[in-house]
């Protein structure tokens, strides 16, 4: 051998040696790796043999196999459009040079026709036959009848390339790629035992010296194992795009759903992205603020540029709190999560507003859905156990107070009640309720009341696991409906967190009794919340010009006199 053909040798032998050595090192460093890599390749291939046959589909799996076949279709007649359009540029240059007709113009021809049809009425045919027809058609160019041995040889890289690899979009059945590309396979090694004698010399083009059989049945089978193995990634491909593209139209779904209940509640819902700026105008906070909703756009602006600097910081650790995220298709959220704020609005006014949010992942973004409640003049839907701590010194002054202080000055009377959530027991009770000691709670306290309890112990019994200490806070209730046997009516009070030497999270309410009548309570009425003085009538006409304001519009100057007017009065007042 020359130096040229030495160093072709001995390099290939490096690379051969390199991507062996490669290979060992990585079955040696990871063999738990290598072996979950071959149950899985033997799985997919057993999977894939099972999909030969036909089976009942679910009715997701069903949704999910139209989709697929409605992709299909896009990609068949993008490609059946090429093919069209090449096929007839070729029998045109063909034409230009006037051979005479033989097989291998009439199969051409032929071939043609089939695209033709295709393209003018698609509806006729179905993937499967088209495939079938099709590749029947490029089998035929290799037959005896339209090319030599030789000619064959020839012709098979082109068939692969632009025909065997790139139709594997079409058919719905791996089945039929594998039959299909079985008899390429049948009629290449027919051909090469009846007619591999014939073989041209090794200087004439091909890459193969004479009586190299072997070798080229070799390359029929593995050119064989490649289309069928693309046709099998492809299928997992396509199902995994129709799959992701599933999981987000139903987050897109859950998503309105959420935003529509947000809606009957709250005054404004908006969507944060994950540096709290808002996604999308808001006619609705606009109006909160005494903006012009038609006015400058709020989408790009933060959302706690709206808040006091004071509280500003407080809200945004409220909104990045992990406990109220959420993952669409892996986890469900843990809670909502609510809490308690300040707006500022055109005119430098401050606003208290309740922020019902969730946190939630699409791909690799983090999103937050908020609604806003403005509960100036009205009482909050649900007051945060955390209390807002960003509140001005004489508003957070008198919040303390108001949780801190019982209900009834005269501490007369009063009695305890230490309730076990995890046992949903009565741990211990004094005078005179000393017999409901060991009562189940479901006898003592409606069901919303208990959950509320159980809320409470959750909280705190999530900040002992995260090692943080635990809340002091008294918070207080009024009019909390029971139904015993030695009290009926309703009770005020307070409760506290309280930890055990077992380590157990129990409730500790304290509280008087009031009579049965003392109160009406309805279906949605407040039952844990701190006691809220009665508003002024000047305040609940400004809340309602402040309504008025927000549903009905008006001109921006005379909404903004109206409403500096009205905080004035309640200044004085």
């Amino acid at each position: 051998m020359d130096v040229k053909e030495t160093s072709f040798w001995a390099f290939l032998a490096l690379l051969q040696i390199a991507v062996v050595v490669r290979a060992a090192c990585g079955v040696l460093g990871h063999p738990e790796h290598v072996k979950t890599q071959i149950t899985r390749s033997l799985c997919s291939i057993f999977r894939a043999a099972r999909s030969l046959r036909r089976k009942t589909l679910s009715p997701s799996e069903r949704i999910v196999e139209e989709e697929i076949l409605q992709l299909r279709a896009k990609l068949s007649w993008h490609l059946s459009s090429i093919y069209t359009v090449f096929n007839f540029g070729l029998l045109i240059v063909l034409q230009a040079q006037g051979p005479s007709p033989n097989a291998f113009l009439w199969n051409m021809l032929a071939n043609f026709a089939w695209f033709a049809l295709s393209s003018l009425a698609p509806s006729l045919l179905r993937q499967d036959l088209w495939y079938a027809v099709f590749m029947l058609s490029c089998l035929s160019f290799l037959c005896p009848w339209c090319s030599t041995f030789d000619q064959s040889l020839k012709m098979a890289p082109f068939c692969l390339l632009l025909a065997r690899i790139p139709f594997v979009v079409l058919p719905s059945r791996m089945s039929l790629v594998v039959i299909c590309n079985s008899l390429f396979a049948l009629t290449a090694i027919t051909r090469m035992v009846w007619e591999g004698g014939n073989l041209a010399p090794a200087e004439d083009g091909l890459p193969f010296a004479p009586g190299a059989r072997v070798s080229l049945i070799t390359l029929e089978c593995l050119e064989c194992f490649l289309v069928v193995a693309l046709a099998a990634l492809l299928r997992i491909a396509l199902k995994k795009n129709v799959e992701k593209a599933e999981v987000r139209r139903q987050s897109a779904t859950q998503l309105d759903a959420m935003t529509s209940l947000l809606q009957l509640t709250c005054d404004a819902v908006v969507q944060l992205d994950s540096e709290l700026r808002l996604m999308v105008h808001s006619p609705e906070l606009a109006a909160m603020l005494l903006r012009d909703p038609q006015g400058a756009s709020l989408a790009g602006m933060k959302f706690t540029d709206f808040m006091p600097a004071v509280d500003a910081s407080h809200a945004s650790e409220h909104l990045k709190d992990i406990r109220s995220s959420s993952t669409y298709g892996s986890e469900r959220s843990k809670s909502a999560h609510a809490f308690q704020t300040r707006l500022v609005d055109s005119c430098s006014s401050k606003l208290r507003a309740e922020v019902f949010q969730v946190m939630y992942r699409q791909g690799s973004e983090t999103y937050h859905l908020v609604g806003l409640r403005d509960f100036t003049d009205t009482k909050p839907l649900r007051r945060s156990f955390d209390m807002d701590a960003s509140m001005d010194s004489l508003g957070a002054s008198r919040s303390s107070m108001d949780q801190s202080r019982s209900p009834d000055p005269e501490k007369k009377g009063r009695m305890f009640l230490d309730c076990d959530l995890e046992t949903m027991q009565v741990n211990s009770a004094s005078a005179p309720l000393n017999r409901l000691s060991g009562s189940p709670l479901s006898d003592l306290f409606p069901h919303h009341i208990i959950l509320l309890l159980r809320r409470l112990c959750d909280e705190g019994r999530t900040l002992v696991e995260n090692h943080e200490p635990m809340s002091a806070k008294s918070y207080a209730f009024e009019d909390l409906p029971v139904h015993w046997r030695i009290l009926s009516g309703t009770i005020s009070g307070s409760m506290q967190l309280m930890q055990t030497k077992e380590g157990q999270i129990h409730v500790l309410m304290a509280f008087n009794s009031t009579p049965a009548s003392g109160s009406t309570l309805g279906p949605m009425s407040p039952t844990w919340s701190p006691r809220s003085s009665q508003r002024s009538e000047s305040s609940q006409e400004s809340s309602k010009k402040r309504r008025e304001r927000r549903n009905l519009g008006g001109s921006p100057a005379r909404r903004v006199m109206e409403t500096l007017a009205n905080r004035a009065t309640r200044s004085r007042l």
